[in-house]
């Protein structure tokens, strides 16, 4: 599984560079840019515990979809999942190429962690078991052992961490966009 994880890492970087490049040139930029404010405005308001509560739900309802269910949905939530995420990202960073400072602090765990779902799911999917045979005890056990605990750590940085880092190199202005 760890060469499935590093070429599921390396299509999202490459995916992530791809997306930043068409982002800049068209102007599907704008219109995603705008879905991701709507999205984030929703949690304005919330207490910094909260935040980390509904970021971290929210990544791992996202993990777990993506780690077992792309074995009877073919892989279309990996497909899905690796696309939305790097479109997001490269349209944010064709804008602002500074934020990627703002994503480092805890994409560095929250990306491999989604990486290694995407992983599962793929590994889940080409088992040559039965349909309903397919999801083994061990992969609820490496998920809960491996990826929670990323998606944990990250949340916490992500809600304590990043924006001490963002403040100290992306402009006022900037953030208020975000």
């Amino acid at each position: 599984m760890k060469k499935t994880t590093v070429v599921f890492l390396m299509l999202f970087v490459l995916l992530c560079f791809i997306f930043t490049l068409v982002s800049s040139v068209s102007n599907i930029t704008d219109s995603l840019f705008n879905s991701v404010k709507q999205e984030f405005s929703q949690f304005a308001g919330l207490q910094p515990l909260q935040l980390l509560s509904v970021i971290f739900f929210k990544n791992l309802t996202t993990c777990l979809f993506v780690s077992f269910t792309s074995f009877f949905l073919i892989g279309i939530p990996i497909v899905l999942s690796l696309v939305v995420n790097t479109a997001i990202m490269g349209a944010i960073l064709s804008i602002y190429p500074g934020f990627i400072i703002g994503i480092l602090p805890h994409g560095i765990i929250e990306i491999p962690a989604l990486c290694i779902s995407f992983a599962l799911g793929w590994n889940i999917l080409r088992r040559k078991e039965k349909l309903f045979f397919k999801l083994k005890k061990r992969d609820v056990i490496f998920f809960a052992r491996v990826v929670i605990p990323m998606l944990a750590a990250a949340a916490v940085i992500e809600i304590y961490i990043t924006p001490v880092i963002i403040k100290w190199f992306i402009p006022v202005d900037i953030l208020s966009l975000v």
